[in-house]
């Protein structure tokens, strides 16, 4: 590189320089003027007594409309602040609702966050839904089904282990919870005796509310079973009903060790009540042994007359 090359190469770095030092001092210059601008705050609500909880997430934020210098805006751009409240600032609007107007205590804000001319926020108000904790007990509810291999049924009663279950949280979402169902599940070719565990649903999703305990055991006791015919007496309602036919055929399954128990006058089979004579009423099977499964009358309704007695 020869004299006049380096000579020019001087002067463009001189220019460089000054170029870059005043591009320094007019953004500096600008960062030292007032803006107005928008910035946004976290909230934060502080000093919740110990026996309230939240019934619906609080709000994560708010934007209020500031001046302030530029430096403290890139600050703030570099660093979302936070905005502390404290409960006891809050009003309330009903059992479990409570509120705060911000743009009610922009003086209060300036005195705490001098570095910021405070101008408004845009949310009038900032609402908590909150109540106080609780706990009740509620029933089981199966949502299990259960599809059987040919020849197979529950004998007796599904049973939970615990029946019931403790849930906890905002007293004013667990008034509407009466029961917890268990997930939804679908047990096939079942042969043999079921015992497993299954988890518990809320109705309603909710993270505030838990479930003492979170499953239960389901248990049933399944047999093979066999199918029985026997012939049946129809009792009228009273002494003076006649009915027809005098006798139905009664469908029913019953587990293998249980067939030879089963007796026609385990049964009581009446007709429906009515006040009109010769017309058809269903039958209701009023008494029947619990280990019986009944498929089907034949028929399922007879004819009712009303016979009057004769006066000597």
């Amino acid at each position: 590189m020869n004299v006049s090359q380096n000579y020019l190469w001087g002067k463009f770095k001189s220019f460089l320089v000054f170029l870059l030092i005043s591009v320094l001092f007019w953004f500096f210059g600008r960062l030292s003027d007032t803006y107005s601008y928008i910035q946004s705050f976290q909230i934060k609500i502080r000093d919740i007594p110990a026996e309230l909880q939240f019934t619906a997430p609080p709000p994560a934020g708010i934007d209020a409309q500031l001046r302030t210098s530029g430096f403290q805006i890139l600050a703030n751009r570099l660093n979302t602040p936070t905005l502390n409240l404290s409960f006891s600032d809050f009003q309330k609007k009903a059992p479990d609702k409570y509120f705060f107007l911000p743009n009610a205590q922009l003086s209060r804000f300036q005195k705490k966050h001098y570095r910021w001319e405070w101008v408004r926020f845009y949310t009038d108000s900032i609402i908590l839904h909150i109540s106080k904790k609780a706990q009740k007990k509620v029933p089981v509810v199966s949502a299990v089904k259960f599809h059987f291999k040919p020849g197979y049924r529950i004998t007796g009663e599904i049973k939970f282990t615990p029946d019931s279950v403790r849930i906890t949280g905002p007293e004013g979402l667990l008034k509407n919870i009466r029961e917890v169902k268990t997930e939804s599940l679908v047990l096939e070719q079942i042969d043999s005796d079921v015992e497993r565990k299954v988890k518990l649903i809320l109705p309603v999703e909710q993270e505030n509310i838990r479930i003492i305990p979170t499953q239960v055991t389901i248990q049933a006791h399944v047999q093979p079973y066999t199918e029985k015919e026997i012939q049946l007496p129809v009792k009228g309602l009273g002494p003076d009903d006649k009915v027809f036919p005098e006798t139905v055929t009664l469908r029913f399954a019953v587990a293998f060790d249980k067939f030879s128990e089963v007796k026609a006058g385990d049964f009581i089979i009446e007709p429906e009540k009515g006040s009109s004579t010769g017309a058809k009423r269903k039958l209701i099977i009023r008494r029947k042994p619990g280990f019986v499964k009944i498929i089907g009358l034949h028929p399922d309704s007879v004819k009712v007359w009303k016979m009057h007695r004769v006066s000597p």
